[in-house]
Formats: C-alpha cells, structure tokens, sequence
C-alpha cells in the first residue's frame, strides 16, 4: 500500500503529494526561475540604492521577497507569482521533485530575513543594516539561481538529516520511498 504524503508541513500548506514521493514535494525548475527573478531584481535594487543613495527600489525589492516567500510558506508554493510562473514556464520540462520540508525551511529564512530587512528600512531607518541583510539574501539567492544549491535546504539538512528526502540533483542522500 501507497501511502499518500501530506501536503501540509507545520500546518502550513506547501508542496505537492506525487505519488512516489516519502514527503510534499515542490518543482525545482520553478523555484530557480523564482529565485532567478529575485535575483535580479534584489541586485538591481541593491546597486541602485548603494550608488545613488535611492532605497525605493530596494525597498520594493524586500516588499516583493517578503510577499512571496510569505505566500509560499503561508498559502502555498503555487500560489505565490513567481513560483506559478515559473511552474507555467517549465510546464514542458519533466518537473525536478524536491523535498517540501527543507524548501518550506528555507523559505522561512528567507521570509524572516525580508522582514528583519524591511524593518530595518521602514521603522529603524537604518539603510545600511537593510541593505547588509539585503546582501545575505542576495548571495544566497546567488547560490539558488546561479549553481542550484539551496543553503536552507543544507542548514535543514545538518539540523534534521533523518527528514530530509529528494534533494536536487542528489545534493543529500535520498531515503528509500
């Protein structure tokens, strides 16, 4: 007998249940375009405001990264836009299932620097602590969109190797099914 994963982790509903599949699973290919996105858009606004002095746009750049990680994590991987578009994007390509559970943990650091960030610009006024937290998330979003390597999905590796299933490209060890 099959057993049918969850779809909800912590109560919260991310991932996908795939037949086949220990745990939820999201699409890979969608979650680089939508780290790609971010990536460039974060680097924009980041270049404009240290050259410039200009924050608006990034500060819409942490608005926006706080948005989707927060749908992603709140409401679910599908619902949030970038992560939709990329799911529409890649609709041709065989999807790259990876484990909800680290993806769902790494979204949440993501979700929890974004509003550390948009604190610090909104009510501390402090552009500079903004734009260093704005660094951090930019460099690992460098490392999602750029060589695939989602340093959430590590930390939650270390910290929870015996629920950790179906990384990308077999960057863990794949449990039995």
């Amino acid at each position: 007998m099959n057993e049918t994963p969850s779809t909800n982790l912590r109560g919260l509903p991310v991932g996908e249940a795939i037949e086949g599949f220990h745990v939820a699973v999201v699409n890979d290919h969608a979650v680089r375009f939508g780290a790609r996105v971010l990536l460039a858009v974060g680097i924009t606004g980041w270049t404009v405001a240290v050259s410039t002095g200009d924050f608006s746009f990034a500060r819409g750049f942490a608005v926006l990264f706080l948005l989707e990680m927060g749908i992603r994590i709140g409401v679910g991987a599908r619902f949030a836009p970038l992560y939709a578009l990329g799911s529409l994007l890649s609709r041709r390509r065989e999807p790259l299932w990876v484990g909800a559970p680290q993806k769902s943990f790494a979204w949440g650091l993501g979700f929890a620097l974004s509003i550390s960030s948009c604190f610090a610009f909104g009510w501390l006024n402090l552009a500079a602590l903004a734009l260093s937290i704005c660094a951090v998330c930019l460099v690992i979003l460098g490392a999602e969109a750029l060589i695939g390597w989602c340093v959430g999905c590590a930390i939650y590796g270390r910290l929870w190797p015996d629920k950790t299933f179906h990384c990308a490209d077999g960057s863990c060890e794949v449990h039995p099914r």
